[in-house]
């Protein structure tokens, strides 16, 4: 591991503006000590005084998020993706502007800042409604009992997958998710962020007939389709028709092998949010979007092998996987179709971090969507 006063070093050695040598050069030094003696967040703290001065790197002058995510990333620090608009810091006016029923939820946070209290789920859904509003200005509601999606978190997944892309001309990028769920997230975002043509997969009726109900809310969203797997057993067959083609696969698989497991994991997340057992889930879910026969590696066993039959189909394969332990298996499971690309994708979103796996069985240079 390269000392942390190697590190700052290097991002001194970056800097091209002689004015601000002696400020750089003192809080580099300052920054070094801070993050071999301090936790993280002070490191962070220092690396926010220096961005706000909008010095030139490399001959280019960017804005303070924009400094932050390039210096933490010089640091080897995991940041949210450079395009992702959320942080922590909510600007809570705003998202209360755009849904005014937030405001009743608004609590005082940390350091003077507003906040809410993420163990309410009232809150958390509104919140994420907000956000939604004010960044994309998507209508959206959320089904009574289903998961209540980070907005923040699911954005930074597909910003990611992005990436991945090749540069598509002439037509829109078509992205397949599968078990869209009846908060539809994931059409939405790719549709209001990219222009994405979006088909959802699920497997519950009265979810699909909610995530239909959404697309009727928001204009932009009418060329989105919803397909019904009718065999739990199987994820793609019966799904992709006959020589379609898609340019990106997302999904968020279930966590776990049953109801029991899903309501243990639940009275500890609860237990450590308030103190004591509670019976609510604080961010809903359904049983086909908690658990799955086998849990989330029989899950992934299953899409890796099917992946195989459709590469030609589908140009890139992604899926988060929740534990780590999972991945080995998973990366074995798709190691069986011969692919030509694989890769794991780490990322941080606050105090959160998550990773998902992306394969191919294309070369790069081609063209997979007609």
């Amino acid at each position: 591991m390269i000392p942390a006063v190697f590190r700052t070093l290097y991002i001194f050695d970056h800097f091209k503006n002689r004015k601000y040598k002696t400020i750089i050069r003192a809080i580099s030094h300052l920054a070094a000590f801070i993050d071999d003696t301090a936790p993280l967040i002070f490191t962070k703290v220092i690396i926010r005084i220096l961005s706000i001065t909008r010095l030139k790197v490399n001959g280019y002058t960017n804005h303070s998020d924009q400094w932050l995510y390039y210096l933490v990333n010089q640091q080897g620090i995991q940041q949210v993706h450079a395009n992702n608009p959320f942080d922590s810091n909510y600007k809570f006016s705003v998202l209360v502007h755009a849904v005014p029923e937030l405001g009743a939820y608004i609590i005082p946070g940390k350091f003077a800042r507003k906040s809410i209290d993420f163990s309410d789920p009232e809150a958390v859904y509104l919140l994420n409604k907000a956000l939604l509003k004010w960044r994309f200005n998507v209508n959206w509601t959320l089904k009574d009992g289903h998961l209540c999606p980070a907005v923040p978190g699911r954005f930074d997944y597909l910003l990611h997958a992005n990436d991945l892309l090749s540069k598509i001309e002439g037509r829109r990028a078509r992205m397949l998710d599968i078990g869209t769920g009846a908060s539809l997230i994931y059409p939405l975002l790719g549709t209001a962020a990219f222009n994405w043509e979006c088909v959802g997969t699920e497997v519950d009726k009265e979810a699909i007939s909610y995530a239909k109900g959404l697309i009727r809310m928001n204009a932009g969203m009418l060329g989105t389709k919803i397909r019904r797997q009718e065999f739990k057993s199987q994820i793609l067959p019966g799904i992709i028709e006959k020589k379609e083609q898609f340019d990106l696969l997302v999904c968020n698989p279930p966590f776990y092998k049953n109801k029991s497991e899903a309501l243990a994991a639940n009275a500890r997340k609860n237990k450590n949010l308030h103190g004591a057992d509670e019976t609510h889930h604080n961010f809903g879910g359904s049983a086909n979007e908690l658990w799955y026969k086998g849990g989330e590696e029989a899950f992934l066993k299953q899409l890796a092998l099917e992946s195989a039959e459709f590469g030609t189909q589908i140009h890139w394969f992604t899926c988060l996987v929740s534990k780590k332990d999972h991945i080995r298996t998973l990366k074995r499971f798709i190691r069986k179709g011969n692919p030509t690309d694989l890769k794991v994708i780490e990322m941080t979103h606050g105090n959160k971090s998550s990773q998902f796996v992306a394969w191919t069985f294309q070369n790069q240079d081609n063209e997979s969507v007609k």
